[in-house]
């Protein structure tokens, strides 16, 4: 069992905010270690309240006496130009092994804050006090300078513009450098974002159109991978997330959720190590033992009460429609080149292949969409049956 908080009077209290306030851009989380994202989180609901904290970058809770810890081994380096920086007084020292009496321990604080206080308006005054006379110093040349400039005379050297409407020789003419519009900049970026983009998308077509020329693969089939998830979100946002890790979906057949916190990514065998490698670098790892049409994925109570046999032949009946409904929104013609692997698994029929097969119109249509790229992949989120 960790040993207990200690507890902080008011005063005390009232001092860890001051210097919490005045230093939290160069205290670090405890957690990611990331200076500047401390944030106040209010008060525990034990009594004494006490304050507590959170960083907003990895959302860890960090008590009273961690944010006390670390102000105390901030260096005076890191601390830069402020002066003498306030201290809690911890309990473990001079208090504790001191004849002092509460009163005059609070007395005590209470005179070093004020104390505190003082030199850090001294130091406030001592510095505005020296970029006021620097900036005066920096502008008794400029008013010199301008004092000796005839205006006048420079009016009526100044040729006259070309214009049709009268101007006024006070104002300013626009600046002629493009990078000062701020349309012309989110113009250029716009662009040079959509080039990227554009190249991109030409370079997985290219692709796809060499696997296209090749001869056909000795690794013939397909195959789903397993993976945990945290928790489920839509398919189309699954797809974005891959898409961030670079992976290219136009390579996922088909996405779903066999169970809860399961991911099951459908993909051609020739793709299998290439995947398997790009997800290896972000420590994701496929789960090598897992059997979609087991019994044990029915978490549904109304399949608690049946025999083994019965969830079993459910959670069978379940992955065949899923399969079904796979085949049925992947692009043709490869859905049927899925659907005579799912065939030799067992998981569909041959009425459902037969459905399959499209009249010579949209076979002769759906020829392009053997190019198409992982940005016009259609999204599917199956219902969870389970």
């Amino acid at each position: 069992m960790p040993p207990a908080l200690e507890k902080l009077t008011p005063s005390e209290v009232e001092l860890l905010h001051t210097n919490f306030n005045k230093y939290h851009p160069i205290l670090t989380c405890p957690q990611c270690h990331r200076a500047g994202h401390i944030k106040n989180n209010g008060l525990t609901r034990s009594e004494p309240k006490m304050p507590t904290f959170r960083c907003s970058q990895c959302d860890q809770h960090i008590n009273h006496m961690q944010i006390q810890e670390r102000i105390q081994a901030t260096t005076p380096t890191m601390l830069g130009a402020v002066p003498n920086p306030v201290f809690l007084p911890t309990h473990a020292t001079s208090y504790q092994s001191s004849n002092q009496q509460p009163a005059d321990i609070l007395q005590t604080v209470l005179q070093q804050i004020a104390d505190h206080s003082k030199r850090l308006d001294d130091h406030d005054q001592q510095v505005n006090a020296q970029l006021s006379a620097q900036l005066n110093t920096q502008q008794e040349p400029l008013s010199s300078f301008g004092s000796q400039i005839d205006f006048d005379q420079l009016d009526s050297q100044a040729p006259k513009p070309i214009s049709a409407t009268p101007t006024n020789n006070n104002s300013r003419l626009p600046s002629t450098n493009p990078w000062t519009n701020s349309n012309h900049i989110n113009n250029t970026i716009k662009q040079t974002t959509t080039k990227k983009y554009n190249l991109k998308r030409q370079a997985r077509k290219e692709q796809a159109a060499i696997r296209f020329f090749q001869p056909p693969s000795a690794n013939q089939g397909f195959q789903y991978l397993y993976f945990n998830t945290k928790t489920r979100m839509p398919i189309g946002q699954v797809r974005r997330h891959l898409r961030s890790i670079n992976i290219n979906n136009g390579r996922i057949l088909d996405i779903y959720y066999p169970e809860k916190n399961i991911l099951a990514l459908l993909i051609h065998n020739d793709f299998t190590d290439e995947l398997k490698s790009q997800l290896g670098q972000h420590g994701i790892t496929p789960k090598t033992s897992y059997d979609p049409t087991s019994p044990d994925i029915l978490h549904d109570k109304k399949y608690q009460d049946m025999t083994t046999q019965d969830r079993t032949d459910i959670a069978f009946r379940l992955h065949v429609e899923r399969m079904e409904r796979a085949v049925r929104n992947i692009r043709y013609p490869v859905s049927l080149t899925v659907a005579h692997a799912f065939l030799e698994h067992g998981w569909i029929s041959e009425e459902t292949i037969a459905e399959l097969a499209p009249n010579n119109k949209n076979k002769n249509s759906s020829i392009g969409s053997l190019f198409e790229d992982d940005d016009s992949m259609q999204d599917r989120e199956s219902d969870n049956d389970l």
